[in-house]
């Protein structure tokens, strides 16, 4: 077999694969970072200070751009993830992001509560059971984030210019699992 044909059987894997996509989007600003003072023990501890540094603001925004039209599959991304890795003075930053300005995470276009999630325009009855097909499980929320059709998650996060002056040291990588319960599953209508 030649590679040109092995490739086309991971087809759909890649056309999947180009849903999750990426927007990074760099400007400086300035963070605010909260000082303490170290005191040896039984001295007064001063206040803390509240002291301004130059850095650079981040935003990833990470989409899903499958259609969101009912009568294609629900590609619908599990467990997403951002990961970045710097080139120096990744324990620093870790740090400071641990003590001062952890990167904030907006869903505000991605609900990731059962009862906010629409994937479809259908008025599905219930199943003989009574009950639905979830869209989320109990299991499936608990590996991470989730995308549906249309939304999007930013990741907002700010980087000392002292710690990292040239963006380009910085790594990003997105992670995700394509929901099989959502792409395989079948619904239509009955007709006599």
């Amino acid at each position: 077999m030649s590679n040109k044909k092995d490739l086309s059987e991971f087809a759909l894997f890649e056309s999947l694969q180009k849903y999750l996509t990426t927007r990074i989007e760099t400007s400086r600003g300035v963070v605010k970072i909260i000082e303490k003072e170290q005191v040896p023990l039984g001295m007064r501890k001063p206040p803390d200070r509240i002291v301004e540094y130059d850095c650079h603001d981040i935003e990833v925004t990470v989409s899903n751009t499958a259609p969101t039209e009912p009568e294609f599959p629900a590609v619908v991304f599990m467990g997403l993830a951002l990961f970045v890795n710097f080139k120096d003075n990744e324990d620093e930053i870790l740090h400071r992001w641990h003590e001062n300005n952890m990167p904030k995470i907006n869903l505000q276009n991605a609900p990731q509560t059962v009862d906010d999630i629409r994937i479809t325009t259908r008025n599905y009855f219930p199943r003989m059971s009574g009950k639905y097909f979830p869209n989320v499980t109990a299991d499936e929320s608990s590996h991470g984030y989730f995308l549906f059709p249309g939304s999007h998650i930013a990741y907002e996060m700010n980087v000392l210019l002292a710690e990292c002056l040239d963006l380009s040291d910085m790594k990003f990588w997105v992670e995700g699992t394509v929901s099989r319960r959502h792409l395989y599953h079948i619904s239509k209508e009955v007709r006599k």
